[in-house]
């Protein structure tokens, strides 16, 4: 291989992930069972780097497509966090805020890196990137590795969609999937893929059938009873019971 040949090939990649665990926010509900104190599941951010991060570090910029950037930008987004976590969000003055990704793939090294707008996750508008020469997917909040699944922002037709959306992501065959949010010893398995959405089956099969938060929260704990942040289930619990009653 030529020198030139050497410094267009494709660097080897690697990839990082970092959990933070569950942690309380502020708000004024009353609980209403066991599990139901405010607690953010735990989050991972992911890290994929070549040879040259520490060079092209001190230039680094955010990147979002144009529905994250326009969330990003709202006030009425950055006062709920702030409601969330009071002291911990920047004011308007502090705010950076990423710049538009404009195309549908990144270029790390010679290796492409794929940002696919999936569509609904546990919110619309979800983004995924694959990375191919990782065989990897980082799945933002389309899967969930035991973890609580959020659904409040769906119904029955949207968690189908969210099914389907896995499905679009199982077709890529990846080896190494990370959740948005996980347990942060458990390794980064393609049958998150699967078990996230057997959740959602699940979970809209026994909102169907229940009458109460309550009735929901047991029934899916009782199939799901290592799964962290019983929050989470609580919150999608009430917010299915208030779309039935209307």
């Amino acid at each position: 291989m030529t020198s030139e040949e050497s410094a267009l090939a494709p660097a080897d990649l690697t990839i990082e992930v970092y959990t933070t665990p569950g942690r309380p926010f502020a708000s004024a509900a009353t609980p209403a069972g066991p599990g139901d104190d405010p607690t953010w599941s735990p989050s991972s951010a992911t890290l994929i780097y070549g040879a040259r991060l520490i060079q092209r570090f001190p230039g680094a910029i955010g990147l979002a497509t144009a529905e994250v950037l326009a969330q990003a930008a709202d006030p009425g987004m950055a006062g709920y966090w702030e409601t969330l976590f009071p002291g911990e969000i920047p004011g308007a003055g502090e705010k950076v805020l990423p710049q538009l990704l404009a195309a549908g793939t990144l270029d790390l090294e010679g290796n492409e890196l794929r940002v696919i707008r999936i569509g609904q996750a546990d919110t619309a508008h979800s983004t995924v990137l694959h990375v191919p020469s990782l065989a990897a997917v980082i799945t933002g909040d389309l899967a969930y590795n035991q973890v609580h699944m959020m659904t409040a922002e769906t119904g029955e037709p949207e968690r189908e969609q969210w099914i389907a959306n896995l499905d679009a992501v199982a077709a890529l065959e990846p080896a190494f999937v990370v959740a948005g949010h996980k347990k942060a010893d458990n390794a980064n398995d393609p049958k998150i893929i699967s078990e996230s959405q057997q959740y959602l089956r699940d979970f809209s099969r026994i909102a169907a059938g229940e009458t109460t938060t309550a009735g929901i929260v047991a029934r899916m704990v009782d199939l799901y009873p290592g799964w962290e942040n019983l929050r989470t289930l609580w919150h999608s619990a009430r917010t299915a019971i208030a779309r039935k009653n209307g």
